[in-house]
């Protein structure tokens, strides 16, 4: 168990993250039901990705097995500092009844692939969440 002052550092460090820094997408393909996004490894990936993710109704419990390689991902809370080496061919997939959502680490970008279940995704999708290169 993460002790609470521990782990509202962590969440106000984390907030703090996402507010300054946007996703850098390298490369977006988009179909009506299924999203690719391309993006660069940084060290602020995971917190903004966890936040983008909980805006299609993902829990911070459900993106909390983002954190495995971090150390303790039961607790929400990561143990260890990010390191890409760390996030280095590592596959993740969250579900919920309105998306399937796939993230997979390669050695210099992450992929994050979206699939909407009961309807069409957005074309606008995130487009407040990136800064396309």
């Amino acid at each position: 168990m993460v002790p609470a002052d521990r782990a509202a550092k962590f969440n106000k460090k984390r907030s703090l993250v996402t507010a300054m820094r946007k996703l850098q997408a390298i490369a977006v393909h988009k179909r009506t039901a299924h999203h690719i996004y391309h993006i660069s490894k940084s060290r602020d990936l995971i917190a903004n990705l966890r936040d983008t993710l909980s805006g299609l109704g993902f829990s911070g419990l459900q993106t909390s097995i983002l954190l495995a390689p971090l150390g303790d991902p039961d607790d929400n809370f990561s143990a260890r500092p990010y390191s890409s080496r760390l996030y280095t061919d590592r596959y993740f997939v969250l579900e919920n009844p309105e998306y399937l959502v796939e993230v997979f680490f390669g050695q210099r970008r992450a992929v994050l692939s979206i699939f909407g279940r009961r309807r069409p995704l957005a074309r606008d999708l995130f487009a407040d969440r990136f800064v396309f290169s």
